[in-house]
Formats: C-alpha cells, structure tokens, sequence
C-alpha cells in the first residue's frame, strides 16, 4: 500500500519536471560560438603587440567571423 502511495506522488512530480524541462527556453548555440570565437581571436591579438594595420584587419577578420555565423544561421533555420 505505502509503494503505491509514493507512486501516486511521484508520477504528478515528474509529470511537472519534464514539462518545466521541455519548456525551458532553448540556447542559441551558434552566438554562443560566435561570442567564444570573437573572444579567443581578442585574447590572442591582446599577447601581440599590433600595429594601426593590424588592428584594422584583425576587426576585418572579427566581422568575416560575425558574418559567416550570421550566414550559418540563416542556412540552419531555413526549412528543407
């Protein structure tokens, strides 16, 4: 009797966590890489001692970064 007591309670409870679970806001993977890239690209051009060229083409290199996360994107929300 008590085991069907503790399933009666427990069912309701998972019940209530795979609906909490499946309804959690999903991540955007690709900014998160994007952000991580555009971090390690920063960290390595802080360690060298860059020029004003430099600069202007390290920031050209991050927007490249930026856009093809921007197109790989797009292409993974297109429907098939």
């Amino acid at each position: 009797m008590k085991q069907r007591g503790y399933f009666i309670y427990l069912m309701p409870v998972l019940f209530l966590a795979v609906l909490v679970v499946g309804c959690k806001p999903r991540i955007d993977t690709m900014a998160h890489a994007e952000k991580l890239f555009i971090k390690m690209v920063d960290q390595s051009a802080g360690k060298l001692d860059l020029n004003e060229d430099q600069k202007m083409k390290l920031e050209g290199l991050k927007n490249e970064i930026r856009k093809n996360f921007q197109e790989g994107g797009k292409e993974k929300r297109k429907p098939s």
